[in-house]
């Protein structure tokens, strides 16, 4: 039997401001409890609320980012409920007259149409410890951008490939750092299994989930078990449900018999602010690149392949020193290659990011290389400048150890000698033989020549005798 499935999606995207959303607070992830708070968080009466501008600028930018009708009045309303990690009793939101409406964004050529993005302020963390509750404000007041799209996805993997790619673009918009493991992202999914394509059916909503693999196995599994109720004939009711990854299924959080009465209402103690069309403007004119443009501008000035330049923009900390270390040198491939190789792993091995390396430092490293260094000298010094040690005397001691041109030959020439098999394979269209004369050489070098170099001569040698 046909099921048709109905996924709409609720992102909660944290912003990277200094300050909260409506109060002097600074908005940062820190150790310390209920260390960065003031009376607003607190929800002590006679505090008033002050818009935090240059979350303004970001709603904006993902406002353009998504292709929305822009309100030019900046209203806000209050969401009333009663609950510990609110201490104002309230959650000032967008509700009404959100910043953004009626957008879409492209995924793989889907069209994911965007029914409205909104400003908000985050709760308070509540962390539970056996039969005790506490209470973290330091959170509460966050400036968020919630970002809801209609129920009009269809498939789990255009998604989650939603969700990746918004991200990604997020990030470098520089409007959040996009980690969902540490909560820089949250995504509530809905999800609505029918036998009928026009009919929406029973939504049931899965709240918090923190990371796009989860994403994938909750809707699998929820998608998996409305079909089943269906086909059994039972009704799906209306509910909210977590995901849980012991058990990779979607358990009962509570059902929804009636929906909640927020009473919600317009903010009294923030009149409605005129956005400016020239400052609307100017906000659009001076963003930073997205990564599609990234790709473009990597394939045409730096010769990377769209294939290796999508590998690249994939990780913008890499993209960014990548853009850096160029400015040192002209060799873009062989700065690419150390990046996606030899760094990331160190980077994923040590759970370490690249902060305040000296871009110089590692730009005229790849310089010296073939005419000073071999690739494997500089692979030698990857790791000592990566952990911030002094590399000088390291390439003095590599560059004293290489071998001379004349001596290179001569190497060379008795390799050939030596392996006069190989030199008769390679003639009778075997090339692997070069791959294995290549090795030889640098077996009897120990690694002291370049192999792109001895490449390169035993080609010449090859090719004159053949």
């Amino acid at each position: 039997m046909n099921h048709y499935v109905h996924i709409g999606l609720e992102m909660h995207c944290e912003l990277s401001t200094q300050s909260k959303m409506f109060s002097h607070a600074p908005a940062k992830t820190i150790k310390e409890p209920n260390s960065c708070v003031d009376l607003l968080d607190f929800g002590f009466p006679g505090t008033l609320p002050t818009v935090n501008k240059k979350a303004v600028e970001y709603g904006l930018l993902i406002c353009d980012l998504l292709h929305c009708e822009i309100d030019k009045n900046l209203r806000f309303d209050r969401k009333n409920y009663t609950y510990a990690d609110l201490p104002k009793g309230y959650q000032i939101t967008q509700q009404n007259h959100p910043l953004g409406k009626n957008g879409h964004y492209l995924v793989h050529g889907n069209k994911i149409h965007i029914q409205k993005v909104h400003l908000e302020e985050d709760t308070a963390k509540m962390i539970h410890k056996q039969d005790q509750t506490y209470i973290d404000f330091n959170r509460c007041g966050y400036p968020l951008v919630e970002i809801v799209t209609d129920a009009s996805i269809n498939r789990p993997d255009i998604a989650c490939e939603y969700v990746r790619s918004l991200v990604l673009d997020l990030i470098y918009l520089q409007v959040t750092e996009g980690k969902m493991e540490n909560g820089n992202i949250r995504c509530d999914v809905n999800v609505s299994v029918t036998k009928n394509p026009d009919s929406l059916g029973s939504k049931v909503e899965i709240k918090n989930i923190n990371s796009i693999s989860n994403m994938k196995r909750a809707l699998d599994h929820e998608i998996k078990r409305q079909s089943e109720l269906l086909d059994q004939g039972i009704e799906i009711s209306e509910q909210t449900r977590r995901y849980d990854e012991t058990s990779k299924t979607t358990v009962l959080l509570r059902k929804k018999e009636t929906a909640r009465d927020y009473r919600y209402l317009p903010e009294p103690n923030i009149p409605v602010i005129h956005l400016d069309e020239s400052w609307i403007r100017s906000i659009r004119e001076n963003r930073p690149m997205l990564p599609d443009e990234l790709i473009l501008m990597l394939n045409d000035q730096y010769g990377l392949s769209f294939q290796q330049a999508e590998q690249l923009v994939s990780q913008k900390e890499l993209t960014d020193f990548f853009l850096k270390v160029i400015k040192y040198t002209d060799r873009y491939l062989d700065v690419f290659s150390f990046l996606m190789g030899d760094i990331r792993s160190w980077m994923k091995e040590n759970h370490r990011e690249i902060l305040d390396q000296d871009p110089k430092v590692l730009g005229d490293l790849i310089c010296k290389m073939d005419s000073k260094l071999s690739r494997q000298d500089v692979r030698t010094c990857i790791i000592p400048y990566l952990e911030h040690r002094s590399i000088d005397a390291l390439i003095e001691k590599l560059e004293s150890a290489k071998m001379d041109d004349l001596s290179l030959n001569l190497l060379i020439d008795q390799v050939l000698k030596e392996n006069q098999k190989s030199v008769a394979d390679y003639k009778n269209g075997r090339d692997r033989a070069l791959g294995y004369l290549v090795g030889q050489v640098m077996k009897c070098s120990k690694g002291r020549s370049d192999p792109k170099i001895v490449h390169d001569i035993l080609l010449k040698r090859l090719e004159e005798a053949v």
